[in-house]
């Protein structure tokens, strides 16, 4: 992500699921996706994703909704699926959340 993240913003979440060798893993036939996300409290919560595409690329994504972003800190998001039983994960990825004027 580019642009800056602010308390009450409410922007797209994205992941890409990799395989251990960091191949991008087919994720269309998919189950369970999420994007977990741990606040600076160490909080964390599961929120249903959606393919971003047709989940070839690997790329999944989620709608952050109004007052997710309620901590100004360093914020974590990692995706997750289920593939024939078996479990896949996309890089943790760290991400700041600035205040407001």
């Amino acid at each position: 992500m580019a642009a800056e993240i602010h308390i009450d913003d409410e922007p797209i979440l994205r992941a890409t699921v990799k395989d251990q060798d960091g191949a991008v893993v087919n994720i269309a036939a998919a189950t369970g996706m999420q994007i977990v996300i741990k606040k600076p409290s160490a909080v964390s919560v599961a929120r249903t994703a959606i393919l971003t595409t047709d989940g070839l690329d690997g790329k999944m994504e989620y709608q952050t909704v109004a007052n997710e972003f309620d901590e100004v800190g360093e914020w974590q998001r990692q995706g997750k699926v289920v593939l024939a039983g078996k479990p896949f994960s996309s890089d943790l990825f760290l991400f700041p959340v600035e205040t407001n004027l």
